[in-house]
């Protein structure tokens, strides 16, 4: 297992790195942890690389990680997806043996996160939304035009429902992992037989007609200097529902929207959203060119750009109800954010016309 001790050495063995760079000792390594045990490895002029290694006793990780370079290798030699290559990391380096992949760092780029978190001038969170709405729909567009059913250099793509249609319908050997947090989340979809019907709606209206990213979240999108982005983390890509990206970037909206609320039992619900810190109006204008640039990317009509938005909405719950799942993964219990989280995700599947006025502030009725 690399750490930040032999991390460099092994970055010049496999020639990644030049013998006088490394004597010098001018890079900087340190863990940029994750679901994986990631290297940050740092020149000072910013170039350099993040090294991806799962834990060795996470046997999932070990094919997502392999899922990921085969992304990426297919990427850079297939012109018909060229466009996708803007977009999306450079591999540098990928190593089965160790189960190591290495990726080029992107110079002066900032997670999405931190932007929505503090943004640092105006208008900054609304053309990252835009960036990102393009490169989505330009993803989408892109892998239309592709023989995904009989493409042999793309058999290593899964098509499953993602788990978090499932989530209320949960295989025996994950309930004997579950934190009690966790535990309790699953009793509470369960027993609303609301929320359960409308995720076996969803899971029975998935698509496979397009290649997806399957995570998005603003954790995963880097902005860069110049007001692109790359989208990052292609360990979930798949084949599979395009509203479901779209999806986990109208989320995490919420999700933003609803961690910077002071949650105290002396303050009523309107209290609480009263005093966000990053109140849900001062995000709606971003959210909108985000869907207004994705929908001219992804070369729609009318008619599929307004259905696949209102599957994008209904979804957006069920990546909520994700979320919390991820936010509980080793908590004792549940807690009032997670709960609100929940309730949230409940609201926007029984009314999910209501949500995308309401909630997104994107108009019923789009000008095309």
């Amino acid at each position: 297992m690399l750490d930040v001790e032999n991390a460099t050495a092994y970055l010049r063995d496999r020639g990644l790195i030049g013998q006088t760079l490394f004597e010098d000792g001018t890079l900087t390594v340190r863990s940029a942890a994750r679901r994986n045990r990631n290297l940050r490895v740092e020149g000072p002029d910013g170039r350099g690389f993040l090294i991806k290694q799962p834990d060795e006793r996470d046997v999932a990780s070990l094919a997502t990680l392999r899922t990921e370079a085969a992304f990426y290798r297919f990427c850079a030699v297939e012109p018909a997806v060229a466009e996708v290559w803007e977009v999306i990391p450079r591999l540098a380096d990928h190593d089965p043996e160790r189960a190591v992949l290495v990726l080029e760092l992107v110079r002066g780029a900032v997670p999405l996160a931190s932007i929505v978190v503090a943004p640092t001038g105006p208008g900054e969170l609304v053309r990252a939304g835009q960036a990102l709405g393009h490169a989505l729909g330009t993803l989408h567009r892109v892998f239309r035009g592709v023989d995904l059913e009989r493409g042999p250099r793309l058999g290593w793509l899964h098509r499953d429902v993602p788990w978090a249609l499932t989530a209320h319908q949960p295989e025996p050997d994950l309930l004997a992992s579950l934190s009690p947090a966790n535990a309790g989340l699953l009793r509470i979809l369960q027993d609303d037989e609301s929320v359960s019907n409308h995720l076996d709606a969803l899971r029975a209206a998935w698509r496979r007609d397009t290649l997806i990213h399957g995570d998005v979240k603003f954790d995963n999108v880097l902005v860069l200097p110049g007001g692109g982005v790359r989208v990052v983390d292609w360990e979930m890509v798949q084949i599979g529902d395009a509203a479901y990206d779209l999806a986990g970037a109208l989320q995490d909206h919420l999700l933003h929207w609803t961690y910077s609320m002071p949650v105290t039992g002396s303050l009523t619900p309107a209290a609480m959203i009263d005093q966000a810190s990053r109140p849900l109006s001062s995000m709606r204008g971003a959210i909108r060119v985000l869907w207004y640039s994705y929908r001219a990317a992804a070369g729609l009509d009318a008619r599929l750009s307004n259905e696949l938005l209102r599957r994008a909405v209904s979804l957006s719950a069920a990546r909520l109800i994700l979320s919390t799942y991820e936010i509980s993964y080793e908590a004792e219990r549940l807690s009032a954010r997670s709960l609100i989280l929940l309730q949230l995700a409940a609201n926007v599947l029984a009314e999910p016309e209501r949500a995308q006025v309401e909630l997104y502030g994107i108009p019923q009725e789009l000008p095309f």
